[in-house]
Order: C-alpha cells, then structure tokens, then sequence
C-alpha cells in the first residue's frame, strides 16, 4: 500500500514516531510539519498537518524521533539544535547549546535516549546531553576530523559513535559520558574508553554520506564492505597488501631506470657554456658534424657527442 501526503515544496528530511502514526517533515525550509496517517476509510485520503514546528532560521536539516520519550531534535543550517516535547497537545522547544561555527548537517539519539550526537561543517561532532540544574541541553565536542561530519550512528548496546566523514573516512569513537552512562560502563571489547577516544578508521574511496550499525553491531558505510570492530584485522591486511603492490611497482620502475644506459662522465668538469653559444661555437675538427636534432634546434645537445682525445 502506498501513502502520499502533499506539501508546499520538495521534502529535504523526515523522522517517524514510533508507531509510525506521525511523519515529521521538513518541507524545504526553516519548519518540520507534523503530519498525520489517515487511519480512516479511504486510508489513501489526505495527511492532516497536527503541528508545525518553527524556531529555526534557516534550512533543517537533521530530524530525529525518540521512540520511547517521544522527544523530537532537530537541526539546521542556522547552527541551532531544539529539543521538542509535546505538553499538552502542544510541542515545546528546549535550548541546546551546540557551540559549533558552522551548519549541522545531522543528528542521532542514543539508543537510551539520554544523549544525542550533531553531524556538522566545523568537523566536530557535539554530543548534547541534559543538565537539569540549568533546565538546557549542553554540548562535549569530538574532534579528529579535518572535513565535514555528514552522518553520525550510535552504537545499538554500546556508548560508542561512529561518523561518515567528506575527508574519505569513517571514524568510531568513543561517547562515554560518565554523568551519563555510569563510571563502570563497558562495551563488547572491553571497558568504555575516554570520550573522544579515536578508536577506529576506515579509509574509503571517496566522500561517506552515511554509516550506521546493524542491530548487531556491524558497522555499515557506503565506498566501505560491511565491517565490526573486531574484523579490522581484515581491513589491516588489506590495507598492507597494498601498500606491498605499491613498493614493488616502485622497485621494478627503479630497476628499470638503473638498467638504462647513463651518460659517460668526463675526468675533469666541463667548462659552464650555455647552450646558444654552445650552438654557435664551431666544432672541434677532429669531430664530424652532427646530424640535426629530431627535437629541434631548441632542445638540440649542447655538449659534444665524443670527448677530444686531448682529455
């Protein structure tokens, strides 16, 4: 069965709720639209917009839906993030303090929903989490990317971070928060590493656009096979062979120039002549003439074919 729903412009992101019931939109623009699933006879009748979601100044671009808490987080170009909560029939934003310099670009909530990670231009990625006292979301940077942050994934039982990078990488860090996840968490390998930890990278073949984890844990990015953590060994030994393909070539064009036959070197050096009045100086008479160049008289030899015997 296929829903259509219809709005103003082209559509750029969208999130579902949890029971697929509600589809936030951002239709082009600096709003998101709440729109409802006709669950009436005809079921293919017209969405109703419930809500519309206008606190950005620029274009959104990142919506993410929390399943369990309802909470909805969106991101813009205008370097903002608001988290939305539903009060009565009403959705209420909350200031997140992002601290980033230029537009985000995506954004993720953890799988226990108490934090959230922001894909961005600054190629930092913050990870926001709530501090009741102050009644706001703030923000811990992680960094190690020298181009833009176009995709963030959490890990599905982990407080671990993967990123897809336009430096042709895919990164996975660690996003321990200890106020958050507990001073004694671990992850499948072992203890949960600092925040910001660099765990991992992947080289890919050109720009990533998005990563994400299956339910298992594998890790998934376009340009990239499908990898877990612990199959990086694999991606080392490829990595090595070909880096062995590429010495060998430089080995065999080095053999190549060595077995090319070298000019013959005189005893003592040669008087400095440049080559115009090398040209224009006659030639010794014991040497014949020489052939013209094929090259031209311009980047004809200027030095004799064969010393004198004098030397």
């Amino acid at each position: 069965m296929v829903f259509e729903a219809r709005v103003e412009s082209a559509i750029t992101i969208h999130a579902w709720n949890a029971d697929r019931t509600l589809l936030a939109v951002c239709p082009n623009d600096n709003t998101i639209a709440i729109l409802k699933v006709p669950t009436a006879e005809p079921l293919d009748g017209p969405w109703e917009r419930v809500a519309t979601l206008s606190e950005h100044d620029a274009l959104v671009t990142g919506i993410a839906w929390a399943p369990t808490s309802n909470k909805i987080v969106t991101v813009s170009q205008d370097r903002n993030a608001y988290v939305w909560t539903q009060v009565g029939g009403e959705w209420k934003p909350s200031l997140v303090i992002l601290r980033i310099a230029a537009a985000a670009t995506s954004v993720q909530w953890s799988p226990g929903e108490e934090k959230f990670a922001v894909g961005s231009g600054a190629k930092v990625v913050p990870v926001c989490y709530y501090e009741a006292a102050n009644d706001f979301w703030v923000s811990k940077m992680i960094k190690d990317h020298s181009s833009t942050v176009g995709a963030v994934a959490w890990h599905p039982t982990a407080p671990i971070l993967a990123t897809a990078s336009f430096d042709c990488r895919c990164r996975v860090f660690s996003a321990h928060l200890r106020n958050i996840d507990g001073k004694e968490a671990t992850t499948p390998w072992g203890a949960a590493a600092k925040f910001g930890t660099l765990l991992y990278t992947y080289e890919a073949y050109g720009w990533v656009l998005d990563v994400a984890f299956s339910a298992a844990g594998w890790l998934r990015a376009p340009s990239l096979p499908p990898l877990s953590l612990a199959g990086s060994l694999t991606l080392a030994l490829s990595l090595l062979l070909s880096l062995a393909r590429s010495l060998l070539l430089s080995l065999s064009r080095s053999r190549a120039l060595s077995r090319s036959p070298a000019l013959p070197l005189s005893p003592r050096p040669l008087a400095r002549t440049s080559p115009l009045s090398a040209r224009a100086s006659p030639l010794p008479a014991h040497q014949p003439p020489r052939s013209p160049s094929p090259l031209g008289p311009s980047l004809a030899p200027s030095l004799p074919r064969t010393l004198p015997p004098s030397l």
